[in-house]
């Protein structure tokens, strides 16, 4: 069992710790409706770690309560103040705190408070009040993970991570309750797995096989100061056969239990449509589906059905793909059979009527593009409402696309972005805008309006 180490703010003092200096440069505009202050502090440059703290007081850690301790950053981390605090903790000081947040590093964005003697050239931020702490949340990325596909006794771990840096490779600790926990805290438990996830250029990530577990009822992971959510699930009995050969679910599901399948449907543009049938889901649900292939197997296009009061859905309109040979879906972590087909579109009944007599037939018209779209989705919660969570598809691959997000009080548009798509023209965020307005939020990006989402 891991345990925090707290050290008088004396103790530190005499050992040579780590100051944080401020200036007062320019920094660059906070994303989102409501913009922060334009203040900036870096560390003094020597060797030491620095604590971070989600609050000033210790408290009593118990078995479920978040540890103070949020994460230990390197010497020249910058950062921005925001406010001052009084607390008094530990007990044997009477230090002051800065309420800070990160702005390089491995997790900018993260917020919480340092002590202040290790803060130099930090002007004259303000009192701390409550509106000016909840405005920044200490975790403001996403790391969650799903039930996956099952492996042995046990499930693998779907970890999704969003709003982290771009382009940086993270470690993530796979952790479940195996042991018994007694009075240790759940958030210190000892993790049986690490592995790496490197974020695309928005910041986002997601790995479906990094670990898995058949041990222990309540699995989670942990990424820096991020922990998921716990995912209840018990050891299985693995089949004798999880598909048939042709690619066909396995026949006997499980009443009542989530499930995915897949057919080829009816020509498209490109090869076919994906035809996916969702059974013994949650009624009334929304689900995420995302659509992939040989070429793209981590996905390359997602979007939403709605469960019926049987908690049963089926799209056949909702993604195609022309590259093979092999073809799948997942649903809150959950992967359906693989079914496989070429570009070749099915192939057309032949017409009933005589045939008559024709002039060779020309060259075949080359198949017409997709035409570009942008949806929006409610993201995750922000300082002020939430988070726009914007796709574009089937734009020119490797552009910069200017996005606007719009809402019922600033109909005009109230942030502009560019978002670049990657080699197939498509491109995802979630982090560049928000709103606490409503109730009608929307996007436009390359003069293509999304659909509208009331929050």
């Amino acid at each position: 069992m891991r345990k925090l180490l707290i050290i008088p703010v004396t103790m530190l003092a005499a050992a040579g710790a780590a100051a944080l200096l401020v200036s007062q440069s320019p920094s660059p505009p906070a994303v989102g409706k409501h913009l922060s202050a334009d203040s900036r502090i870096v560390t003094d440059g020597t060797d030491e770690m620095i604590n971070i703290r989600r609050e000033p007081h210790e408290g009593n850690l118990g078995p479920t309560r978040q540890p103070t301790e949020l994460l230990r950053v390197p010497s020249d981390t910058a950062a921005r103040v925001w406010c001052e605090a009084d607390d008094a903790a530990p007990a044997v000081t009477a230090m002051k705190w800065y309420f800070l947040t990160l702005i390089d590093g491995a997790y900018p964005g993260v917020s919480g408070y340092v002590y202040r003697n290790l803060v130099r050239d930090a002007g004259n931020p303000p009192p701390c009040t409550n509106d000016i702490v909840n405005a920044h949340p200490r975790t403001p990325g996403v790391l969650s993970m799903q039930q996956g596909r099952p492996r042995g006794a046990g499930y693998y771990y779907a970890v999704t991570i969003r709003g982290f840096h771009p382009n940086w490779k993270y470690s993530v600790e796979c952790v479940d309750d195996s042991v018994d926990l007694g009075e240790g805290n759940v958030y210190l438990e000892e993790a049986f797995r690490t592995f790496e996830m490197v974020t695309d250029g928005e910041g986002n990530g997601f790995k479906a096989d990094g670990c898995y577990s058949g041990e222990g009822s309540r699995h989670w992971v942990r990424s820096g100061p991020y922990t998921s959510d716990m995912i209840t699930w018990q050891a299985r009995t693995p089949p004798e056969s999880a598909v048939t050969t042709s690619g066909a679910p396995a026949p006997g599901p499980v009443a009542g239990s989530p499930r995915i399948a897949l057919s080829q449907g009816s020509a498209a543009r490109r090869g076919s449509w994906y035809v996916i049938t969702l059974t013994g889901f949650a009624a009334g649900k929304s689900i995420s589906v995302s659509c992939r292939d040989s070429v793209d197997p981590t996905g390359f296009t997602t979007f939403t059905v709605r469960t019926d009061r049987d908690g049963a859905a089926t799209s056949s309109d909702g993604c195609f793909s022309g590259d093979g040979p092999d073809h799948w879906a997942w649903a809150e972590g959950m992967e359906s059979n693989h079914v496989t087909w070429t570009g070749s579109s099915p192939a057309a009944p032949a017409p009933e009527a005589e045939p008559t007599a024709s002039p060779p037939a020309g060259p075949a018209a080359p198949p017409v593009p997709p035409s570009p779209t942008v949806s929006l989705e409610q993201g995750p919660a922000a300082p002020h409402g939430f988070r726009y969570a914007v796709s574009l598809q089937h734009f020119a691959p490797g552009t910069d696309v200017t996005v606007t997000c719009h809402d019922s009080v600033d109909p005009g548009g109230f942030y502009t972005f560019r978002l670049r798509t990657d080699g197939d023209g498509n491109a995802y965020t979630r982090t560049q805008c928000y709103s606490g307005d409503h109730p009608d939020h929307w996007a436009i990006a390359g003069g293509i309006e999304s659909n509208h989402v009331s929050w």
